[in-house]
């Protein structure tokens, strides 16, 4: 029996707040797609970091990937393309330049 989640899509920079409820067992890129949220990709297969996106609250798991480090998710980053969700999450989108300063240490 699938549990229902909430998951909440932001980014202030591109407008982006939308809330969807569902119980289908789908990566986050797709559940987003289904309800027209538009995440960059490239890959779909957790081989780069285009759909990088940082949980705020809640909790995801990620099925195989390659990109991201224990410390990386630690930090609350996570592929839509590979994560998904296992409660009510908000998300921000978008966060491929922000992922790249944090790798940076800036």
């Amino acid at each position: 029996m699938s549990t229902t989640n909430k998951l909440t899509f932001i980014n202030e920079k591109r407008g982006i707040e939308k809330e969807i409820v569902t119980n289908e067992d789908k990566p986050i890129l797709i559940l987003a797609e289904q309800e027209n949220i538009n995440l960059p990709y490239l890959c779909r297969t957790g081989d780069c970091n285009s759909c990088i996106c940082k949980l705020i609250s809640g909790s995801i798991i990620h099925t195989t990937q390659t990109t991201l480090q224990d410390q990386d998710i630690k930090e609350g980053y996570f592929l839509a393309c590979t994560g998904f969700a296992t409660s009510d999450c908000v998300i921000k989108t978008h966060q491929e330049k922000e992922f790249a300063r944090y790798k940076k240490g800036i």
